[in-house]
């Protein structure tokens, strides 16, 4: 059998991002006869997460883009039939070959999810925990890619809908005006939508739209070597980011500009990695529909369009244990790791509100905005409950500017292959 990338790394989610609850059935009415569906969803970028019904249960599901085939927990392998075969899959620290397994009949409301081909079934217990939502499953682009799929993060809204295309309309440059503007579609060998966009120096380069990459995206290795020699990345440092197979350290830096159709950002986030990617935190800055049948994005400007793309300027990693917020792992120099705060301190409140009333999305947000915001913690260490507190700093310019960057191209002018394509085809 053919090996193909799953992009199990593109689930990538830093350890500060995203519990919220699965989806349920929007009370909005929508008449229009090409709807199917349409879930309430968290908003601004949270995690995207779907009911999704197998056996007469119902487990959350995370959806993603960037994923070829849909993805099952271990805890659901009893509702799978016997495995059919073994296929490669892309790891951030490099590839492994999994078992592959007969599509099951699970839905998603009034959708199937049982397709010809198959799925996938890992362990998932480190994306709950790092997450702090339980996610026991992923749907893929097996089941997305027929279907227009519009997303609202101002409302939290997102709607499955039939495509169906008038033919007068075909030689129309825009089909869909009420959807924004378009942008086309292409696919990658593995069947993930990617998109081309213009970066800083004026390079055209193809991207993985990842609604399962919980964070604003990545350029290839090259292309950010390349902006990063000419000053056009900036601040960069290296952060911890967790996947469906492991923690990993993932390097990040601010870029000068990038423009997608007529829109354009400057000062976003993103990190280094083999394929470019856009992700979830810059997807949810407008409202989007993917028409995958006609190979078209539809993008509108959002509420968070213009919102400036702070990192992590705590230093604090936190994950979800037995039902606690829990610190992870603390980075050197880092505000939080010079007030004191260890590893494995138990969080009970953050700025006077107990921290039962939060999730980890609604948390990162608070240790994501200006510098020289205070951050007052009451921590549990072993049985003792301690007050801890702290302004938020960009720590990483301090970082870097003790071990300055040292990305080095053999030539500072050449563009590889790779780097025109922008993701890799093999």
């Amino acid at each position: 059998m053919k090996a193909r990338r799953f992009l199990l790394f593109t689930l990538a989610i830093a350890l500060y991002l995203c519990p919220i609850l699965a989806a349920e059935p929007s009370g909005e009415e929508n008449t229009a006869s090409n709807v199917l569906a349409q879930f309430q969803i968290a908003k601004d970028g949270a995690p995207i997460i779907l009911p999704v019904k197998l056996k007469g249960e119902e487990y959350p599901f995370l959806l993603d883009t960037g994923l070829t085939a849909a993805l099952y927990d271990v805890s659901l392998r009893s509702h799978l039939e016997e495995p059919v075969g073994t296929e490669l899959v892309g790891t951030p620290d490099g590839n492994m070959r999994i078992e592959t397994y007969p599509s099951p009949d699970a839905s998603l409301g009034k959708m199937s999810l049982k397709t010809d081909g198959y799925v996938i079934c890992e362990d998932l217990t480190q994306l709950r925990q790092m997450g702090g939502v339980d996610i026991y499953g992923i749907i893929g682009m097996d089941f997305l890619s027929n279907y227009v799929v519009q997303i609202d993060f101002d409302k939290g809204s997102i709607t499955f809908m039939k495509s169906i295309p008038d033919p007068e309309s075909l030689l129309v440059v825009n089909a869909h005006p009420e959807w924004g503007e378009p942008v086309d579609i292409d696919y990658a060998s593995w069947k993930s939508p990617i998109i081309e966009a213009r970066v800083a120096d004026s390079t055209n380069s193809w991207f993985i739209i990842d609604t399962g990459y919980i964070g604003t995206g990545d350029f290839t290795n090259q292309l950010f070597e390349r902006l990063s020699l000419k000053g056009r990345i900036t601040e960069i440092s290296d952060r911890l980011f967790a996947s469906a197979v492991g923690t990993f350290r993932h390097t990040t830096g601010k870029t000068e500009d990038i423009s997608l159709g007529s829109f354009n950002h400057k000062g976003l986030h993103f990190g280094k990695s083999t394929m470019s990617i856009l992700g979830l935190s810059y997807l949810s800055r407008y409202k989007v529909t993917l028409d995958f049948p006609n190979n078209t994005l539809y993008l509108q400007k959002g509420k968070r369009f213009s919102e400036p793309d702070n990192p992590d300027f705590s230093g604090l990693n936190l994950w979800r244990i037995d039902k606690h917020i829990t610190v992870h792992s603390v980075e050197d120099n880092s505000p939080a790791k010079i007030s004191g705060i260890q590893k494995d301190d138990v969080i009970l409140s953050i700025n006077g509100t107990n921290i039962n009333e939060l999730d980890l999305f609604s948390i990162r947000r608070l240790l994501c905005q200006r510098e020289n915001k205070k951050i007052e913690l009451i921590i549990r260490r072993n049985d003792t409950e301690i007050a801890k507190s702290f302004k938020l700093k960009n720590y990483h310019l301090e970082r870097l500017r003790s071990s300055p960057n040292e990305a080095v191209l053999d030539d500072p002018n050449s563009v590889s292959e790779e780097e025109k394509s922008g993701v890799l085809n093999n």
